[in-house]
């Protein structure tokens, strides 16, 4: 009748500690659950930075860049870039190496961002200098060909010597050819100037009659010609004949040469509907059917 009691107690001991068993392996298991969870996150976190870096890496073989200081800082944000990527490899991560390396990439990120601004900005520079430089090709063979004109058409009135031209052509000069774009002339008949193509109204051209004792007194008309990049007429006013030779003009003017150095200035208007663009706009100055002076304009 004694042993009863003693059975009873054993087996209540071994149900509390099968429960205490069990308890701890629960918890033990959770907590082992939890931490593979957790660096499962982590794992993927350190993965998705990984990718991030070689992608800005990546991106930097795509930028081409001409300027060797420029060029210099591209290679050096690439090889932080590089060794950060390696410092993520070989660490094992926590939460706060995870926070201090996404700040880190942030930073990273913005400096790529900034660089790729400057060379955007630099290669938007290069290709205006480079249309300036296509235009200013375009003139200096504009010129070259009127010059190379001009040449000619005097070569073959040197060699008729039968048909010299009258003295007046020959001795007639002028000199301080300037021309500019005009918006209006205000009430005061003061002309406005400009240098751009769209606010460009009308022509402001003047030049000197270079004194000459050999050039007659008298009433003098010239006629201008101005003509656009794709030698077009610009303010067409119509044509005159010089002889057998035409002219299609612009504008013309009359000047009262007393023998005396003469200045003279003029306005040569065009239509409100002829729009100019940007370029170089070539102005010459003909007396008589003969180029007597030329110049270039360029209006942006």
């Amino acid at each position: 009748m004694m042993v009863i009691p003693q059975i009873s107690n054993f087996r209540i001991v071994i149900a509390i500690g099968g429960c205490l068993v069990f308890l701890f392996s629960f918890f033990a298991i959770s907590s082992y659950l939890e931490v593979q969870e957790k660096s499962k996150l982590l794992a993927q976190e350190k993965k998705l930075i990984l990718y991030e870096l070689s992608e800005m890496i990546d991106s930097y073989d795509t930028i081409n860049v001409l300027n060797d200081s420029l060029s210099l800082q591209l290679k050096l944000s690439k090889d932080r870039l590089i060794a950060t990527r390696d410092s993520v490899r070989e660490l094992k991560f926590d939460r706060d190496l995870i926070s201090r390396f996404r700040t880190q990439l942030k930073n990273l990120k913005n400096d790529r961002d900034n660089m790729i601004h400057v060379v955007q900005s630099l290669e938007a520079e290069n290709q205006l200098l480079k249309t300036e430089q296509l235009d200013y090709v375009t003139a200096i063979k504009t010129r070259d060909s009127l010059n190379a004109l001009i040449e000619k058409k005097y070569n073959h009135l040197l060699n008729k010597k039968e048909e010299q031209p009258p003295l007046n052509i020959r001795s007639l000069f002028v000199s301080n050819l300037k021309v500019q774009g005009a918006k209006r002339v205000n009430s005061k008949q003061r002309v406005i100037d400009t240098r751009f193509a769209r606010r460009t109204k009308k022509f402001h051209v003047e030049f000197t009659i270079v004194k000459n004792k050999t050039l007659s007194k008298g009433s003098k008309t010239f006629y201008i010609q101005i003509l656009d990049n794709k030698m077009n007429v610009v303010a067409n006013k119509g044509t005159v004949e010089f002889g057998k030779k035409s002219l299609i003009y612009s504008g013309k003017t009359t000047a009262n040469y007393t023998g005396k150095e003469t200045k003279v200035s003029c306005i040569v208007e065009k239509d409100d509907i002829e729009k100019l663009k940007p370029g170089n706009y070539n102005v010459s100055i003909i007396y008589q059917g003969d180029v007597v002076s030329s110049t270039l304009v360029e209006l942006k």
